[in-house]
């Protein structure tokens, strides 16, 4: 493990343990059909984890829609990616990466979850939740909890995925 990495999640576990900021959710059968609008057709969205395939100029124009991102540059974001253990990005049929998201975590205990994020012209079609649910359902990460900070516009989303506010920003997901 990378020692910022372990840094981070040594630094996570530590905030988690004496402050109230974790919650804990049981897995929701999550039903995307009621959750896309009628014309969605999710099969058409590819999900990868193969970096080889990533278009950092659309991860870039990506970071700058979310608000907490917008500001980072290039060596930043290649940076993130670089010490994350997992990143997913979404393709649409025309293979144009639409979303991405990365995981820090240490395979065992907890999951990180980062930096989620669709494009603002796919929003609301279900592909966010297709893309959460690739990352809750990855068996490498069965035995982990996970962890996100939301902003207040994205709390009901995560809500329906079985992750529970406990506090202003942060959430989590425990199987």
């Amino acid at each position: 493990m990378k020692k910022s990495t372990a840094l981070l999640l040594s630094f996570f576990m530590i905030f988690t343990l004496f402050s109230q900021t974790v919650c804990y959710a049981e897995p929701m059968n999550i039903e995307t059909s009621n959750l896309c609008k009628p014309e969605t057709n999710l099969d058409e969205f590819k999900i990868s984890k193969d970096i080889s395939i990533f278009q950092f100029d659309r991860i870039k124009k990506l970071h700058q829609q979310m608000y907490w991102t917008k500001d980072w540059t290039d060596e930043k974001i290649n940076l993130n990616i670089a010490n994350s253990q997992i990143c997913y990005g979404v393709y649409d049929g025309n293979n144009k990466q639409i979303g991405f998201a990365r995981v820090v975590t240490d395979y065992s205990t907890i999951c990180y979850i980062l930096d989620v994020v669709i494009d603002e012209s796919y929003r609301d079609m279900g592909i966010g939740t297709k893309l959460m649910k690739t990352i809750l359902e990855n068996d490498d990460l069965k035995d982990c909890s996970f962890v996100l900070a939301a902003s207040y516009q994205a709390r009901n989303f995560y809500k329906h995925l079985g992750f529970e506010i406990k506090n202003d920003k942060y959430m989590l997901y425990r199987k």
